[in-house]
């Protein structure tokens, strides 16, 4: 996260948004420490929330992290959450709302690796949008 600040050394170069689709693990000080720099810098940053789904606290980090804006899932031509989208809420104490917002998620035409292109599923497949 810290080469966008100043992709190739530059700082007008930097992105005005950094979609993230990783996660897992512990949250990290770091991380967000990095997330703040960026957003102070005027980036938005967001983070795909997480393929977990299909109950309640699956979000992780860092989307689960509070300050942290994540995307979940909805399925195609619908307005309902896809079933492996991670909800929250989230935190020690469960008083995080997550996902913040959701996009369409189920079926997403993409590029493929192999050429060409390819229909995909996931939380990492709203987040751009």
């Amino acid at each position: 996260l810290q080469f966008m600040l100043a992709p190739g050394g530059s700082s007008n170069a930097r992105a005005d948004v950094v979609s993230n689709s990783w996660g897992g693990g512990p949250s990290d000080a770091g991380i967000l420490r990095a997330v703040a720099a960026l957003e102070q810098a005027g980036t938005a940053v967001i983070f795909a929330a997480g393929n977990s789904g299909n109950r309640c606290r699956t979000v992780l980090n860092p989307a689960a992290s509070e300050g942290i804006f994540s995307v979940g899932a909805l399925n195609k031509g619908a307005n309902t959450l896809a079933r492996f989208s991670s909800r929250g809420p989230a935190g020690f104490f469960g008083r995080i709302l997550k996902p913040e917002i959701s996009a369409p998620g189920v079926n997403v035409l993409s590029t493929s690796n192999a050429g060409g292109y390819r229909a995909l599923s996931g939380t990492s497949m709203a987040c751009p949008h």
